[in-house]
């Protein structure tokens, strides 16, 4: 195996294969497992929450189209 080729897995276990970067640096160690980024508004109540919006100006938000709110 020449490592070219990876397999990693969403968070809704599909495997995928991709392509690894051509670089390596020794500072970055082996990297086992590859995870996908997560998904495009999966974080926005809990972030909006954490800066001090309500329930309400969240569902506001989300609802004008300001925010995104991932949806399974």
């Amino acid at each position: 195996e020449n490592d070219f080729l990876r397999d990693m897995y969403t968070q809704a276990g599909e495997k995928l294969t991709i392509a690894n970067i051509p670089l390596r640096f020794e500072s970055q160690g082996l990297i086992d497992e590859l995870q996908a980024a997560r998904q495009l508004g999966e974080d926005t109540a809990e972030v909006l929450k954490a800066i001090g919006y309500s329930d309400e100006d969240v569902a506001s938000l989300v609802n004008s189209g300001a925010a995104v709110q991932y949806k399974e």
